[in-house]
């Protein structure tokens, strides 16, 4: 579990570019094309940098994982009533609606036949980051249209000084 002292004022835009760095190869491989939308300065939170990557690094993961050939992951990260909220967008296979609320279960898997090496272990982590982050995530999915997991993070309306100069 993260303690305090591993809270920092965390720029989500560089979260993001980061996530979005280290996904990219597996999306190549499976050649769907990543990206984000225009990054604001403006979205700090508090938080651990480190975990907070995973989070983004799993979503864009699972969002390349389950998309099709040719697909495309959106990011975007906008600011407003106190929060952050990153979102990320795929053109994938969707998850059916029976499923949605299972999602973040330990181990759960929506389909053996389509397993794709992971643990399952994936998004009951994010949820647990996320959480711990005082934030929550949300899904909204259309089956054979995509899906689109938000996570919602409170606004650090501190960020750090930009160093002078």
């Amino acid at each position: 579990a993260a303690s305090a002292k591993d809270h920092e004022p965390v720029s989500v835009s560089e979260v993001v570019r980061a996530a979005v760095a280290i996904v990219r190869p597996i999306a190549e491989e499976h050649r769907v094309t990543v990206r984000h939308g225009e990054l604001t300065d403006e979205a700090w939170v508090t938080g651990d940098h480190t975990r907070l990557t995973e989070v983004m690094v799993n979503l864009l993961e699972n969002s390349v994982r389950y998309n099709r050939t040719g697909g495309s992951v959106n990011v975007d990260v906008q600011t407003g009533n106190g929060e952050v909220a990153v979102s990320v967008r795929d053109t994938g296979v969707g998850i059916a609606p029976e499923s949605i609320d299972l999602v973040f279960k330990r181990f759960w898997r929506e389909d053996a036949s389509r397993s794709t090496g992971g643990s399952g272990l994936g998004l009951s982590i994010v949820k647990r980051i996320v959480e711990a982050h005082d934030g929550r995530i949300e899904v909204t999915s259309t089956v054979g249209e995509g899906s689109c997991f938000t996570v919602r993070l409170p606004l650090n309306t501190t960020p750090p000084e930009a160093p002078a100069g």
